[in-house]
């Protein structure tokens, strides 16, 4: 199906180009000759794994968008250098993908993504008797050259460290099964307060979105697995590279932007134009907010997990330790700041040449006015670096609260389906498999 009547303009930097619909575009879409075989609404990374199903059978398939770009939560903003131009890289809060996900894999994008990647493993702050240290501790099983300068002794005891070993073991053997919350699952394996304290509240914390640890300790533990078999990573150039790659290849001129959907019904969608375009299946694949907005019968609200990162910018290269490739946590969680990431240790790429870059967050709360408070810590913990505000990045949807036992997607009605992390593991991997396995079952 020919869809080049689009007048296609490209914004910035974004990965495709920004559609422009008028309503004489909608009408000649409408009289295309045969209906389409799925309309897809929402661009973010469970729409683009629909899409790319949709594309492999050489589907006639159609996306909207309601925003100027695709990915969804998963953006990057490029912000240049006041003195320079030159770009800093600043995601929409600090994101990270892991390697070892599957759908990384089966979706083949992962082999052309450069990526910046941390090491296994953190350096956990911690003062005692009044002196601060950062103890650096990496994963001695894939790094075991570490154990010479093993340095976990100051988060773990002899006997933590040995459960440690077992939870891993579990995790990767898929022992896993457990009604409890992640933090009632580490207490009953043994970690007392202060391992919680020091390591996983603010690892756990950041990762979840969510420090009381209230998560099914079954989706931690799958995490857990992932972190385990391959690494932390971002793409250089910012996380919107992982929505670009899944794009290339797709039909731009069957990806329409800036077009909100008003409503959905079994074979077809609503504009908020006001034009109706009828297809086979319909799939809805936006965050749990505007899914339930357009199924509230089907899909229940979402409660979400906030979380505030500022970008700071050193002049000169970082200090150490933030020169190494490890995530900073707190292991004291006395002030704002719960863990910190030397962006530019990672490579080259995400800050002008000579800058350092670092995000610090804290996890539960979508405030900018945290800033002050983050950036007074910052400096505490280094004082002899000068510290420039870059970003602030205020996310009140930062993951979907896990509620209900999560599911691959779900079927409303025949030919209709709906896909994404709030239905599916609040995770890229399970936007992606989500949006997937959906189209798959339409098409089946």
């Amino acid at each position: 199906m020919n869809l080049g009547i689009f007048d296609r303009r490209f914004k910035g930097s974004d990965p495709l180009p920004v559609m422009v619909v008028s309503m004489a575009t909608i009408d000649s879409l409408i009289k295309v000759p045969r209906g389409l075989d799925l309309l897809i609404v929402g661009g973010g990374l469970a729409g683009l794994a629909a899409a790319r199903v949709a594309a492999a059978r050489g589907a006639d398939w159609l996306l909207f968008e309601g925003s100027d770009t695709l990915g969804g939560r998963v953006g990057t903003d490029l912000v240049p250098d006041s003195e320079t131009g030159e770009p800093f890289v600043i995601d929409r809060g600090f994101q990270v993908l892991l390697t070892s996900y599957p759908e990384l894999e089966e979706s083949g994008v992962l082999s052309s993504l450069p990526l910046g990647r941390f090491e296994p493993g953190a350096n956990v702050r911690v003062t005692t008797r009044s002196k601060t240290r950062f103890h650096r501790a990496l994963d001695v099983w894939r790094r075991p050259m570490s154990a010479l300068t093993f340095d976990w002794r100051h988060v773990f005891s002899p006997g933590e460290a040995m459960a440690l070993m077992r939870m891993r073991r579990d995790a990767r053997n898929g022992n896993i099964e457990s009604t409890r919350t992640t933090r009632d699952e580490l207490v009953a394996r043994g970690f007392s307060e202060r391992a919680l304290a020091r390591f996983f509240v603010p690892f756990w914390g950041g990762v979840l979105l969510d420090r009381e640890l209230a998560a099914p300790w079954s989706f931690t533990a799958r995490l857990f697995d992932a972190f385990s078999r391959g690494d932390a990573a971002i793409p250089i150039g910012g996380m919107r590279a992982l929505p670009a790659a899944l794009a290339t290849g797709l039909d731009p001129d069957r990806i329409v932007l800036r077009t909100k959907v008003q409503s959905v019904g079994q074979n077809h969608v609503i504009l908020d134009t006001g034009a109706r375009l009828v297809s086979g299946r319909v799939l809805v694949a936006t965050d749990g907010d505007e899914a339930s907005r357009l199924l509230p019968e089907s899909i229940p609200t979402t409660r979400w997990r906030a979380t505030t990162s500022c970008y700071y910018a050193s002049q000169g290269p970082l200090p150490a330790p933030l020169d190494q490739r490890l995530l900073i946590l707190d292991g004291d969680g006395l002030g704002p700041l719960h863990h910190l990431a030397p962006l530019s240790s990672l490579g080259p790429g995400f800050a002008p040449e000579g800058r350092g870059l670092v995000v610090a967050s804290h996890d539960g709360v979508a405030d900018p006015a945290l800033e002050p408070a983050l950036g007074a810590e910052l400096r505490a913990w280094f004082p002899d670096t000068t510290w420039t505000l870059i970003a602030v990045r205020a996310i009140a949807r930062g993951l979907p609260v896990i509620e209900r036992e999560p599911t691959d997607f779900a079927l409303p009605m025949p030919g209709l389906a709906v896909a994404g992390d709030h239905i599916a593991d609040r995770s890229i991997d399970g936007a992606l498999r989500s949006g997937r396995l959906a189209a798959q079952a339409l098409f089946t």
